[in-house]
């Protein structure tokens, strides 16, 4: 089986998707600086910024990046404008202890009810206030949040559920007499709107098989097909 890409043996035929393709992935704000930049060279530079409202500078500053990235329209996507040099927030280390004792004290109280506590101890010292969101933000800033960690426990409010591991065949095992590792599964066959299910029984040393067919699938229907299982075991023995 042969398999032909559409435009085989048209000569241009891939470059001309790529091309279509590279295009495509353009952000609008590139393609508007580009149509820029060529209105103003057909157009001059007054007629420029009297109809896009650019600077002179941003305009040698753009064909300077698009002269850099050799004339490639993606050179003139913006770049993040997050400023290099963050404001930093500087509060008392005696007001962030504070919060966390408070934090300790009473465990997972939110910053709306810490801000009122937060107030009067920060009028007992002369410090400035904060806001329920300075709170928020001083409280995220610490590496483990300043959280009291507790037992969690479940919806059902008996704590930690140990869960037991199941018994799983071992990785190469291989059974030595019949009865030693039997293998369950069950099938669902549809026909003409009609659902069963088949419950299938394989004795892994023996061969032995079985199937049992039923309506639906439950636990009743499970015991069943293993009560009948040993019967047939023990009439093939």
């Amino acid at each position: 089986m042969q398999i032909r890409w559409i435009g085989y043996r048209v000569k241009g035929f891939l470059a001309a998707a790529d091309r279509g393709l590279y295009w495509d992935m353009i952000c609008k704000s590139a393609e508007q600086r580009l149509n820029v930049l060529r209105f103003w060279e057909h157009h001059g530079l007054s007629a420029t910024q009297e109809a896009f409202g650019v600077s002179r500078r941003t305009l040698y500053a753009w064909q300077a990046r698009l002269r850099a990235g050799a004339g490639k329209p993606h050179t003139l996507t913006p770049g993040s404008t997050r400023p290099r040099r963050l404001r930093r927030r500087s509060w008392p280390a005696s007001l962030v202890q504070e919060i966390r004792r408070l934090r300790m004290a009473h465990p997972n109280l939110g910053k709306e009810k810490l801000f009122h506590l937060i107030a009067a101890f920060c009028k007992d010292r002369g410090f400035k206030v904060p806001s329920v969101r300075t709170i928020g933000r001083l409280i995220a800033d610490a590496p483990d949040k300043m959280r009291h960690a507790r037992l969690r426990s479940s919806r059902f409010h008996q704590g930690r559920v140990a869960r037991s591991t199941r018994e799983r065949k071992p990785k190469g095992y291989r059974p030595e007499s019949p009865g030693d590792c039997v293998a369950w599964d069950s099938i669902e066959r549809r026909l003409n709107g009609i659902k069963r299910h088949l419950i299938t029984c394989t004795d892994l040393a023996s061969r032995f098989g079985f199937a049992l067919g039923v309506t639906h699938l439950s636990s009743r229907q499970a015991l069943l097909a293993w009560q009948v299982h040993q019967t047939s075991a023990r009439q093939s023995r």
